[in-house]
């Protein structure tokens, strides 16, 4: 008679299907997340992502049913749904960033009138996670809240990038080569634009993102001294030159060592 194999133990078996539909779902939120503002049709995510019709189709369809997306039924285009924006909140509580840093970005844009930002760092990117305007009459909304970017796009980016260790540097600027080449941004120009922030303090982009306008970010930096989010200012370029330009970074520098001294104690 021959020999009962013993039953296999469910948490043995790999669960690669699992896996594999987490991994598309995350592409897809993350190219929702690249087009926060505009949406994406359906071909859009597609072309995108690689995947297929039907991939695509039923990620969208699921990730619409739990909240995660959101589908505009006039245009037929799909948005990262709420429950995304308000997950992004919860974890910006983790430091208690999100309630602090809501007055400091109101208070700067309403003392220079121009747009200010706030960017978490999450993994390797930088995600928006709130925006002010001032009433400067020709506006810089080159981030919208919810746009996450590769750590050295746009000026708060450059600011998570730059004061992180040299081995974290070199790891992430090898690894996001090509999700920075869609913004145009030169791994020789980025690395300058590293060693000058270090030395200042502070990162500066000039026209990088969008041409004629300028941005200063400064990091927020945690109690291990690794940035955790920073605050940027943007502006017309002729907006951030001296001597206005050291005004505004000493105040986005006070503000970014207020935080950090609260979060400390």
């Amino acid at each position: 008679m021959a020999r009962r194999q013993p039953k296999a133990d469910p948490s043995d078996r790999p669960e690669k299907g699992l896996h594999q539909n987490i991994a598309r779902a995350t592409l897809v939120l993350s190219t929702l997340a690249d087009a926060a503002h505009e949406g994406l049709r359906l071909s859009d995510v597609m072309r995108s992502t690689g995947l297929s019709n039907g991939t695509t189709h039923r990620l969208l369809e699921g990730l619409v049913e739990h909240g995660l997306a959101d589908l505009k039924a006039d245009s037929g285009r799909y948005f990262l749904g709420m429950k995304i924006f308000s997950w992004s909140k919860s974890a910006s509580n983790r430091f208690g960033l999100a309630e602090r840093v809501a007055p400091v970005l109101q208070r700067l844009a309403d003392q220079t009138n121009d747009t200010a930002y706030f960017m978490l760092r999450v993994d390797d990117d930088s995600l928006c996670l709130d925006c002010r305007e001032g009433n400067f009459p020709i506006k810089t909304i080159s981030v919208r809240v919810g746009n996450r970017w590769p750590l050295g796009v746009g000026a708060g980016g450059l600011a998570l990038l730059a004061f992180l260790p040299d081995n974290d540097i070199a790891q992430i600027i090898r690894d996001h080569r090509i999700g920075r080449e869609k913004f145009g941004i030169k791994e020789a120009v980025l690395k300058k634009e590293i060693v000058n922030a270090r030395k200042f303090g502070y990162a500066v982009v000039d026209g990088t993102v969008i041409p004629g306008m300028s941005a200063i970010g400064v990091p927020i930096q945690g109690k291990d001294q690794k940035p955790i989010g920073s605050i940027t200012l943007a502006a017309i370029t002729p907006r951030l030159t001296q001597p206005r330009r050291d005004e505004i970074v000493k105040s986005l520098l006070d503000e970014a060592r207020a935080i950090e001294h609260l979060l400390a104690n």
